[in-house]
């Protein structure tokens, strides 16, 4: 059967290199055997489930989100075994509009945050994605610092983010910065005491994962002033 060729080469293809021109190439040929078979709105989900998203200067982390976007897409393929051509397709656009929205969510989010929440993420696993965002902030303090709390590390960690719009504004900026890690403390705080974090909504737990990258993106211009 075409549909268990395609998922072999895509197993394959988990061996090379997450930018060689040779996922183009049987990504085009693919899209075009699932449109032509299954219709287009499914050739549109197989598009969206390859699709990169966000591009590391580490080429160990694209070569990883290479592999899951693979994993997914192989997922896919094999739902389609029980899929009858002849049949309307029971995903509508709104599906496939929900499907890419969710691709998008995540642009821009700083690449150490995204590499440890895409997956559970897109899995629809929002309340531990937003709780691990939580946890690569405070691996980043104790790495700084030695204290995993926002109070900790500005007070006896001597932490100072750099980056202030002027020099008479660095004690608000840096104030700005703690207070944004504190709430951090205190939102994991909230969340890990219970087992049911209310997070169901994509959007919502993007706000939250949101705090951590700006957190993130503020600790890549920290130093350690004695």
């Amino acid at each position: 059967m075409e549909l268990e060729k395609i998922i072999e080469k895509a197993e394959s293809l988990k061996n090379i290199r997450w930018d060689s021109p040779v996922i183009k190439i049987w990504s085009t040929s693919t899209k075009k055997i699932v449109a032509t078979n299954f219709g287009d709105e499914y050739a549109k989900i197989f598009e969206v489930s390859l699709m990169p998203r966000v591009y590391s200067r580490d080429i160990e982390v694209n070569q990883r989100n290479f592999i899951a976007r693979i994993d997914g897409v192989i997922d896919f393929l094999r739902e389609l075994k029980n899929v009858n051509p002849e049949e309307k397709s029971h995903r509508s656009e709104k599906i496939i509009e929900v499907e890419v929205n969710k691709l998008s969510l995540l642009d821009g989010i700083h690449l150490e945050i995204y590499d440890k929440c895409d997956r559970l993420f897109t899995d629809c696993h929002y309340a531990e994605a937003v709780e691990k965002s939580f946890k690569v902030v405070k691996d980043r303090l104790r790495s700084l610092t030695g204290f995993e709390k926002g109070s900790d590390a500005f007070g006896n960690g001597k932490l100072h983010i750099n980056g202030a719009a002027a020099h008479n504004v660095e004690e608000d900026f840096n104030k700005g910065v703690k207070f944004l890690l504190m709430a951090i403390d205190m939102f994991r705080n909230e969340k890990s005491h219970t087992s049911n974090a209310r997070i169901d909504d994509p959007q919502k737990a993007v706000d939250y994962i949101r705090l951590s990258s700006l957190a993130m993106n503020l600790l890549d211009q920290a130093e350690i002033r004695k």
